[in-house]
């Protein structure tokens, strides 16, 4: 993240960037907890999601994206 100031005495301006990059895939030895309802086993793992992947019922893919906030103030 990063900062910049600019202004006079009592008011200034700043903005403020955040950019994120993640590669979602399934990497073996990973897990997460899903709230289903049910007699269902909560806990999904890589591994069943490479399978799904594998059955051309799940895909990987690339999350990216920036945002940018400028803010004023004292």
């Amino acid at each position: 993240m990063s900062g910049e100031f600019m202004g006079a005495d009592t008011a200034s301006l700043r903005t403020f960037a955040k950019a994120v990059r993640d590669q979602y895939n399934w990497d073996g030895g990973k897990r997460t907890t899903i709230d289903l309802p049910g007699p269902f086993d909560p806990t999904i793992t890589d591994q069943q999601l490479a399978e799904l992947h594998r059955a051309g019922l799940a895909m990987e893919f690339l999350l990216h994206g920036s945002t940018t906030r400028q803010v004023s103030g004292p």
